[in-house]
């Protein structure tokens, strides 16, 4: 294949298959669409892909993998273990549907919007704002910690819909400061549009509004 091939185009994955040595095996800014039932070990210490799709299974076996969001539609159902560092990065969104990360240990938001759904399980998390945006659903059991200015962003369906609600997080525990943090939330919204939280010991809910639309402050 081209070098543009290797660096843009697909991947798709219907067995078990690891990227060893140095890492870079797939292109920067390949979608990888890892099938049901099939499985991804990153052995590297580093790999970074461009979004990450299907129902199969990603172990990161305690290193880094790096997802470059670059639409709206790539949306990831399957489960990510291996108690790693999980970077969303990029100008899209990266999708989650019922998503199990409770490998992850570290959830780090560079770039982009992290959307969707997506659970932590009884494991604990820290999630860092380090540049990028929450507007996913994210529950366990476990204690969040958050690290860096926390950023609300409704994904595209949102703005669609001209108005969207969502416990963003739902926990076990958040520590002073990570209450703190969230309180303190900057809305990343189109002009106009309106957005609040409501902070409580183990729920973060957001309410953002477009304008015309009657948003109730509880």
């Amino acid at each position: 294949p081209s070098d543009s091939y290797r660096e843009y185009g697909p991947f798709s994955l219907k067995d078990r298959w690891p990227i060893a040595g140095a890492g870079n095996t797939i292109g920067d800014r390949s979608k990888v669409t890892i099938a049901s039932g099939a499985a991804l070990r990153l052995d590297a210490a580093f790999e970074r892909v461009g979004g990450l799709a299907g129902a199969g299974s990603v172990d990161v076996c305690g290193h880094t993998l790096r997802l470059l969001a670059q639409d709206t539609n790539t949306v990831f159902s399957g489960v990510v273990e291996g108690a790693g560092t999980l970077v969303i990065s990029g100008e899209g969104e990266q999708a989650f549907d019922n998503a199990d990360l409770s490998g992850v240990a570290t959830l780090k938001l560079a770039a982009g919007t992290m959307s969707g759904s997506a659970s932590f399980g009884g494991k604990d998390l820290s999630l860092d704002f380090a540049g990028g945006a929450l507007g996913a659903s994210l529950a366990g059991i476990g204690t969040l910690s958050v690290t860096g200015e926390v950023v609300c962003r409704p994904p595209a369906s949102a703005i669609a819909a001209r108005g969207w609600k969502a416990t963003l997080v739902t926990a076990m525990a958040m520590d002073a400061a990570t209450q703190t943090a969230f309180c303190a939330t900057r809305f990343d919204l189109p002009r106009g549009w309106i957005g609040t939280v409501s902070v409580k010991p183990n729920r973060v809910t957001f309410d953002v509004a477009a304008p015309g639309l009657l948003l109730i402050i509880k």
